[in-house]
This record gives structure tokens, sequence and C-alpha cells, in this order.
């Protein structure tokens, strides 16, 4: 027996999967904690529609790469805030020196058995800064970005296994890194600069942990402050599997992170 949101993903399906996932089908998404439609409902779908469909099975650790907290402004109330969030939720803190958080900051999210990391952009701080910043602070590693090919390649160069990416913005044979799961990527989806973005994995989801949300504003960016609840009315956020770049985030989004558990 399937549910009425299968029928309604199934109409979806039929037309094309025109835009976003029919609310009704987004909701029911989110509350399993998932980023795409089951093997089940794929392979029943496969059935209904008269084709055989590729599906390829899970076969990576992606553990690295889901609910990171990637950190740019770092403040105590902000600690605070995250360190009460389930445990799964990981610190990514910025190798930049504009951003770069104290030793008491890391440590109180190293005493409480949180994972911690550095991160750095490719393109005004390089790997060797988020290396040496991971070895002064006893951090568990560090992850690259790549927001377009030339930080990618600057990630991969320094022998970066993890990064903050934009998907559509990559070469296919970054892509096929990512495919082969030889780096790990979570996937930014920045609905505060582009709220019509429909997230696109590029057929490489076996190195993709799940997608990378925002919330800030900024004028110079086109950005517009989008809230944690905004996007999870909108199916926008899986709370299980996705990340977020904290800046900017209130108290209200801290709290909306706690509610969904």
């Amino acid at each position: 027996m399937y549910p009425p949101e299968f029928w309604s993903w199934v109409k979806w399906k039929d037309k094309g999967s025109p835009g976003a996932l029919p609310p009704n089908v987004r909701r029911y998404y989110l509350k399993r904690g998932w980023n795409q439609a089951p093997l089940s409902w794929r392979a029943r779908y496969a059935l209904h529609a008269g084709r055989k469909e590729h599906i390829p099975a899970p076969t990576t650790n992606l553990y690295a790469v889901r609910n990171l907290l990637v950190w740019a402004t770092v403040t105590d109330d902000a600690i605070i805030q995250a360190l009460t969030l389930p445990s799964r939720w990981k610190h990514a803190f910025s190798a930049d020196p504009t951003y770069k958080p104290s030793r008491a900051q890391v440590g109180r999210v190293q005493a409480a058995g949180r994972y911690t990391s550095a991160w750095c952009d490719c393109r005004t701080t390089l790997p060797a800064a988020a290396k040496q910043m991971a070895a002064d602070y006893q951090l568990g590693g560090w992850y690259g970005q790549g927001e377009n090919p030339g930080e990618f390649d600057v990630c991969t160069q320094a022998g970066g296994k993890a990064a903050i990416v934009n998907l559509s913005a990559l070469r296919p044979d970054q892509l096929e890194l990512v495919r082969t799961a030889q780096v790990l990527v979570t996937n930014e989806t920045y609905y505060n600069v582009n709220p019509g973005l429909h997230p696109d994995w590029r057929n490489a989801n076996n190195g993709i942990g799940g997608n990378c949300i925002a919330v800030y504003g900024s004028v110079s960016e086109g950005a517009v402050y989008t809230s944690v609840q905004n996007h999870v009315n909108n199916g926008w956020f899986n709370p299980q599997t996705d990340s977020i770049y904290t800046e900017g985030m209130t108290a209200a989004d801290w709290q909306t992170l706690r509610n969904l558990g």
C-alpha cells in the first residue's frame, strides 16, 4: 500500500518533474529525512512507467559531509546555541584570519565531544592555512571549497578529500571525482540568494552528503535573510543530512534547529 504522497509524486514524475516537488511530498520527505524518493518508490514507478530505471545502491560513508555547521563569524553565544543541537552536528571553523575562532571557543566545542575541523575558501585562504589550523587546534581534518572550478582544483591539488561546493559550477572531470567518492561534498543551495533554485546533483550522488543552506542577508551579494523555518516550510532543508553556513543565524534559527531534533 502506497501513501497519497506517493501518487502525488507519480503525477509529478509523469509531467516530467517540473520545478519543485509538490508541497505535500516535500513535507513527507522532510518528516522521514529523505533527500530523494526511496528505492521502493522508484522501483514501483519504473513498473508504472513501463521502463527500467537504474537505481545505484549507496556505497559510501557520507558522515563527513552531513550536518556540518560551517562557521564564519564565531561568537560565544552562537557556540552555546550550537552545543544545544544533537551531537551529529559537526563544526567546520574558518581558517580565514578575519573569522578564525579563539582556542577557547574551539576548546569548548571539543570538550563537549563534538567533531571539529577547519575549512578554507581555496581563494583568499588556501589549504595550507586550513591544514595548519587543524594541526594547531588539534582538529579532525579540513574542508576545501568549490564554488567554481578553480577553487575545487586548489582543494584537490592540495590533497583535499571533502569540500563545500556548488555542483552546478563544476567541470565534468571534477564531478567524476565526486561521483566516484574520491572527493566528498555538501552542495550549496543558497535560497537566500536564489529562491527559485532547483538543486541538481548531476548524477554524482555517491559522493554527496546533502545540501548546505544559508540564511544571511547581504546587499552586496543580493542575498535576503531567509530563516531556517522558511527553508523547512518550503521543503528546502533536510535536518538529517543537510548542512548550514551559520553566518547571520538568529536565536530563532537555532531554536528551529533544536525543534527539528
